[in-house]
């Protein structure tokens, strides 16, 4: 911190990395000896001093470890001002545990570098008694440039909570801190920081030691141009003496504090300096890049490769994607009974009497297109556009679309952002000088759904033809800006923002084009346009923007921004976690086993890594099943983080969504009459709700899911915490799984079903039983959860073991493993292709599910079963 600054002068920083990006960075303020709330001593003390008090807080909260002789450099440390000198120390200190040393706006010693009486102005300024708002427009002048004080307040804490100006902010948020602690910078704490300050004294000889220890590429110095406290020669004194090597930042026009003033360049700078110091991975010696560069897509064909009809690219972040091409009561619903096993059990089927509620309930709610984004020429079609070819960047992120409209050349980059819900667009062509060619928006309506199965899957961006069942409108902040531009949408209950950004350089104008409550398809289609060309702005053949998709009005990042952060966010997932190589292979498959490698987590990356819970079977790219998740596919959609070392993906949705869902569920099955929690198939996280369907009724594959995760969050982090935060779900899934299955009289086992449905979902539940893979997931599940509960000490309950112990064997026919017994198809379903081209549950029996008995019995027969799968 600076000269009697708190900690929260870093909280903007703190809550972009440490919080934003807390899944890569932890983050450590603190309030220096002598303000806020740490101890004020009474005797003077030295920048040396308050370095050792880090020290020691380091230590104690386990970031140094004094025991270990390997010494990892993962310490990041950045100070400003005062704090900047108490860096210097911490480098002489701890020099081999520095990863990076960013020094802000501070110096090696003080010189005097402004005339005697301006020099004593300002120190009697500083410590003079005045008045409240005296001594906080003083500090502010002090702090920062006249031109950001009066500027429209940018804090970028809560956008909701605007200021006329920065000073006002500046000034609220220092009497709410005041307010908050009542011994905020003491005079007397400030007096000896100033003397440690005063004393601060770092030779030419003892910053060069620095440099040569810590390591100069790893060092970054950052000042502004009109700094007042600091003065601007204090930066050339440090860029002297350590010479050539670190990286050194002038910010022009800027006062003491550039991580307020330049808060989104600043933390970019600081961003790139973490990445590109981010110690060496141990597999370094794979090529990554090269391999993943080699899968690059390329697409150049119209109308076979790039049109309304193929899978479109992406870009996006995991909640977010941006796809593109070249061009009657409900609480009437109970469920439906069904006679099972001697009692009468009430399944969640559609109930014939209720079509619409049965549908409705399936449908509902359902995920939305947020909206389109597309490029209008002349208003032609597709037939205008010749010699498409479209490259997707594996590596960075980046999509370059490329083509000729009525001959002129017209090229599109684009590219999402892992922070925020965003998207943008840089466009090159002659004809936007011209303006005949424009970027357009428009906002879809979810498709009507119907009751028949085909309204299960919708069109890649939603519906326009019910513009009278939503509103949109250009909205405008209570600060006005000269750079952005919102749309809001809003839809019944459902509401939000489209925020757009573009350089000040370049400026454009949003129009709206349809027509305001009408009934046109149209209605709600917007364009965006070069603004008009004045001082200071030249015409030019193209434009760059950022279409932000928030609940909030929001000042979206500028494309420049995104462009640079998203190309390294795609570098960082490239070289984290594990790595496959299969480039020296002789098989004549490994190249190809090579590219899904690569392209299916590419598409993980942005379809499989939500926050909060897992993706719907088509991902982000088009709503299908109403964008609704299906619980049995997680394994497939999500295990592999864990797998891949990772683990934060995986941690972003699980145990939450069990957690979710557990209430429900728990419900569920006791409705049902069972114990436990019955997982439902497909369901959302809005009302935990059901989706009627004879499927979604009897499937079970999806039960045992949660303890086959938590082994997974187990081996990943063995650790009494995973076990504490995974125990209740395991416990509920295992009293289901051992109540659902039942005990045969005839054979002395425990069978599954009926009714039951199988992997497939091409059996007849209400005939079949004893599903192969079913069986074996079932019997290791209840035996590792018994296992789980040993790793807390307790006994697993005797229903668990019991059912584990006694499960029917898998169906076998003529040495091989058959899916099901029952349904008219046992012997032979091997022989049947309706049946046999879809093997999935047979392979999973060996593939998927961990060596338990039931498999481990029978080894010859399942080598022969996969031979022939």
């Amino acid at each position: 911190m600076g000269l009697g600054g708190s900690r929260n002068l870093w909280k903007r920083q703190n809550r972009h990395f440490g919080h934003l990006r807390g899944e890569d960075y932890s983050s450590l303020v603190f309030d220096n000896r002598g303000v806020s709330k740490s101890a004020k001593p009474n005797c003077r003390y030295s920048t040396l001093d308050m370095a050792k008090d880090l020290v020691e807080l380091l230590r104690h909260i386990g970031w140094l470890d004094t025991d270990s002789h390997y010494y990892p450099r993962d310490l990041n440390i950045a100070g400003i001002s005062l704090g900047g000198m108490i860096a210097q120390e911490i480098a002489l200190l701890i020099p081999q545990r520095l990863q990076s040393l960013i020094l802000i706006s501070t110096a090696p010693r003080l010189i005097r570098t402004v005339h005697t009486f301006e020099h004593m102005k300002q120190r009697v300024t500083m410590f003079l008694p005045t008045a409240v708002d005296v001594e906080l427009k003083n500090k502010a002048s002090r702090l920062f440039t006249r031109r950001y004080l009066n500027a429209p307040d940018t804090g970028s804490l809560d956008p909701e909570k605007t200021f006329p100006t920065n000073l006002d902010r500046f000034v609220a948020e220092e009497l709410a801190e005041r307010c908050e602690d009542t011994e905020f910078s003491r005079r007397k704490g400030v007096v000896l920081q100033a003397i440690a300050a005063g004393w601060h004294h770092k030779s030419d000889a003892d910053l060069a030691r620095i440099g040569d220890e810590v390591g100069r590429t790893r060092i970054l110095v950052m000042h502004g141009t009109f700094d007042e406290t600091i003065t601007f020669p204090h930066f050339e004194l440090i860029k002297a003496a350590l010479g050539d090597g670190p990286e050194y930042i002038a910010w022009k026009d800027c006062g003491h504090v550039p991580l307020w003033e330049r808060e989104e360049e600043f933390n970019e700078t600081m961003f790139v300096q973490f990445f590109l110091l981010a110690p060496a991975l141990a597999a370094a010696a794979i090529d990554r890049k090269a391999i993943v560069e080699s899968f690059n897509i390329v697409r150049t064909e119209v109308p076979k490769v790039i049109d309304n009809t193929t899978t479109p690219l992406q870009v996006g972040n995991g909640d977010f994607a941006f796809n593109f091409d070249i061009t009657e009561k409900l609480e009437d619903y109970a469920g439906v009974p069904v006679v099972t096993h001697g009692r009468e059990v009430i399944y969640d089927l559609e109930d014939p009497k209720l079509p619409e509620i049965s549908k409705w309930l399936s449908a509902n709610p359902n995920r939305i297109n947020l909206g389109r984004i597309s490029l209008s020429y002349k208003n032609e079609t597709l037939s205008s556009i010749t010699e498409p070819r479209q490259v997707l960047d594996l590596w960075n992120g980046v999509t370059t679309s490329s083509f000729k409209v009525d001959g002129e050349d017209v090229k599109v980059v684009t590219q999402g952002d892992f922070d925020t819900d965003s998207v943008t667009f840089d466009i090159e062509s002659v004809l936007i000088f011209e303006g005949t060619l424009r970027v357009e928006f428009d906002f879809p309506f979810p498709p009507i759904h119907k009751v028949e199965k085909t309204s299960d899957f919708e069109v890649f961006m939603g519906s326009y033809r019910f513009p009278d069942n939503h509103t949109t409108s250009i909205v405008k902040p209570e600060i006005d800006s000269d750079d952005t531009a919102h749309i809001h949408h809003t839809m019944q209950e459902t509401q939000y923002y489209q925020n757009l950004r573009w350089p000040k350089e370049s400026p454009l104008t949003l129009r709206r084009i349809g027509k305001q409550n009408s009934n046109t398809t149209n209605a709600h289609r917007y364009g965006l346009f070069p603004a008009a060309f004045g001082k200071n702005v030249t015409r030019a053949n193209g434009l760059s923007f950022t279409a932000q998709y928030s609940l909030k009005l929001q000042r979206p990042s500028l494309p420049s921004s995104i462009r640079r952060r998203n190309s390294l966010d795609w570098q960082r997932y490239w070289q984290e976690g594990g790595f496959v190589d299969l480039t020296q292979s002789s098989n004549p498959n490994a190249t190809e086993l090579q590219r899904r490698i690569i392209l299916s987590q590419y598409a993980m990356r942005i379809n499989s890594a939500a926050t909060g819970q897992p993706p719907q079977e088509s991902g982000l790219v088009y709503n299908g099943w109403w964008g609704k998740f299906h619980m049995e596919m997680v394994v497939w959609h999500c295990a592999h983080w864990a797998t891949w070392g990772r683990s934060k993906y995986f941690d972003r949705i699980f145990p939450a969504v069990y957690e979710d869902l557990l209430p429900s569920a728990e419900a569920r099955a006791r409705r049902m009459g069972w114990d436990g929690a019955r997982w439902p198939k497909m369901t959302e996280l809005v009302t935990k709700g059901i989706a009627p369907g004879e499927t979604r009724a009897y499937l079970q594959w999806q039960q045992p899911h949660p303890i086959y995760l938590a082994e997974l969050a187990y081996k990943a982090n063995q650790s009494r915490e995973t076990l504490q935060q995974w125990d209740r779900t395991i416990t509920s899934t295992a009293q289901y799984m051992a109540s659902f299955a039942w005990f045969n009289n005839a054979s002395g086992k425990y069978d599954l079903g009926p009714p039951i449905q199988g992997v497939t979902e091409n059996s007849s539940p209400t005939e079949i039983s004893n599903l192969a893979y079913e069986l074996a997931y079932w019997q290791w599940a209840l035996n590792a959860a018994c296992n789980w509960k040993k790793r807390f000490e307790q006994d697993c309950p005797s229903a668990w073991s019991r059912v584990a112990e006694n499960m029917a064997s898998p169906p076998e026919y003529d040495g091989l493993f058959a899916p099901w017994i029952g349904g008219g198809v046992n012997a032979s379903w091997w022989d049947n292709p309706q049946l046999n081209k879809d093997p999935r549950s047979v392979i999973m029996l060996q593939g998927m599910v961990p060596d338990t008995p039931l498999v481990h019995l029978h080894r010859p027969i399942s080598l022969e079963t996969g031979g022939s799968s």
